[in-house]
Parts: structure tokens; sequence; C-alpha cells
């Protein structure tokens, strides 16, 4: 039961961030799942969830290091601290620089929401 609750926290990203407050106390991430690489310690998108902000915006891919989040370094932070930074209120945006395995850097202006609130935008 408890490893079936962290794969539910997991795939909760979009919602709740993973362990945080859930969407309908008014926080929410951007869809990214999210690992730790042991050997270097940076955070990285392990993937998307279908639907969410990251997803949507189209260019964040599996093993893209999250390198600063709203301006915040992410160097020698957990998945935790990252998870954190990016939970906000649903609504709001988060500016996220990401870099690439070959090297190349890019930023990310992302909606927090759940994908359901994100289709009600453009509705």
């Amino acid at each position: 039961a408890e490893e079936r609750l962290k794969m539910a926290d997991a795939a909760s990203v979009y919602t709740s961030g993973g362990s945080d407050a859930p969407a309908e106390y008014g926080q929410s991430g951007v869809g990214i799942l999210m690992q730790q690489d042991p050997a270097d310690g940076r955070v990285y998108a392990k993937t998307c969830v279908r639907g969410g902000s990251a997803d949507r915006d189209g260019r964040i891919a599996a093993g893209d290091a999250i390198l600063s989040v709203d301006g915040n370094n992410t160097s020698g932070m957990t998945v935790a601290d990252v998870r954190s930074l990016i939970i906000g209120r649903q609504g709001s945006t988060v500016r996220i620089i990401f870099r690439r395995p070959a090297g190349d850097g890019y930023e990310c202006v992302l909606t927090r929401g759940t994908p359901e609130y994100l289709d009600s935008l453009s509705a």
C-alpha cells in the first residue's frame, strides 16, 4: 500500500506537487514528474503529465535538468525542494530554466493548474 501511495503521489505532480497541498486547496504544479540523479545530485524532468502545462508547452523532455525556478538556483536541492518552488496558486505562473542533456538551455513560463483547469482557460 505504501508503494502504491508513492506512485499516486508521483503521478499527481500536476495537482499537488507530490505530497503537498492538493489543487482543491488552491495549490497546483505544472505537470512535471521529477527525479534526482544520485551521481550529480541534479533534479531532472522524468516525464510530463498529459494535458498539464509542461506537456502543453511541448519543449520539456525526459532528462532535461531543472536549473532554476523563479530565479532560485536548484543546485544541491532535492526533488521535494524543487517541487516546493514549483507549486503555487493555481492560475499563477512559474519561470523554470532547463538544460538539455546536449547542453542547450531554455526557459519556460508555465501556468500552474490541473489539465482540467487549463482546459477551462481556453474554453
